[in-house]
């Protein structure tokens, strides 16, 4: 019985090595054939190790330097960060034919958990419109649903879209976070404090969500990165230095 195994064994072994030398694929000798299934197999590796370094480079195109949360008793809120974001050029060619994009800034208040899924406690977004108005020759910036800001030069706009200077967080999330301070002082690392700044592909026109879908130049985005906890005055202006509308 053993040796019928291992006769069957052998002739199976036998039969897929004819298979791969029979391959249009690969290679007709032994080597080539090694040689070649070895190409398929990085060939392999590399589509499952492409999209993670596609969002490597993502990362780079936004970044969100000194990131501070400000405490202004007794219940106040704001955020200021350093935002720059680097456009590619289709990007640009996109905003210049009329195409809105949209920036989402985003806040998170977590309670770390070691034996599960870290737990949100608030959270909040705002979200700017960028967008090119062809009669009047200027670009127009749009934070929720308030009056827009224009600006002659994209670069302005740009900058006032993303900038995060006195960003004043709403009550609801002020109220948790005021809740929560004493303990985020006396004991920061049960917490994590979170923010990161990001193009809203789903906001796009449908044929260019598609292209975001592969190409990283539609796909802008910063890591998270943690604000320094302050008690104090907002430092820097609010947002709106262009024309009001």
């Amino acid at each position: 019985m053993t040796g019928f195994f291992m006769r069957d064994s052998t002739n199976s072994l036998k039969h897929w090595c004819d298979l791969l030398q029979q391959s249009p694929f690969l290679a007709v000798s032994g080597v080539g054939a090694i040689k070649q299934l070895s190409r398929w197999l990085i060939a392999g590796l590399l589509m499952v190790v492409q999209p993670a370094l596609v969002g490597a480079s993502d990362a780079e195109s936004v970044r969100v330097d000194q990131p501070v949360l400000v405490s202004v008793p007794p219940n106040a809120w704001s955020i200021e960060a350093e935002v720059s974001v680097a456009l590619s050029p289709p990007l640009i060619e996109a905003v210049k034919r009329g195409v809105p994009l949209y920036f989402v800034s985003e806040f998170e208040l977590l309670r770390n958990r070691w034996y599960w899924f870290d737990e949100k406690l608030s959270g909040h977004v705002r979200v700017v419109r960028l967008m090119y108005h062809a009669v009047t020759q200027h670009y127009w910036v749009t934070v929720g649903s308030g009056h827009p800001q224009t600006y002659p030069q994209l670069e302005q706009a740009l900058s006032a879209a993303t900038q995060l200077q006195g960003w004043a967080l709403p009550d609801s999330v002020a109220s948790v976070l005021t809740a929560h301070s004493k303990e985020l002082k006396r004991n920061p690392d049960r917490y994590e404090l979170r923010l990161r700044v990001r193009l809203d592909t789903a906001q796009l026109p449908k044929p260019l969500q598609m292209n975001a879908l592969t190409n990283r130049d539609w796909n802008l985005s910063s890591d998270w990165v943690l604000p320094k906890l302050t008690v104090g005055t907002a430092v820097r202006p609010p947002l709106g230095t262009g024309q009001s509308e």
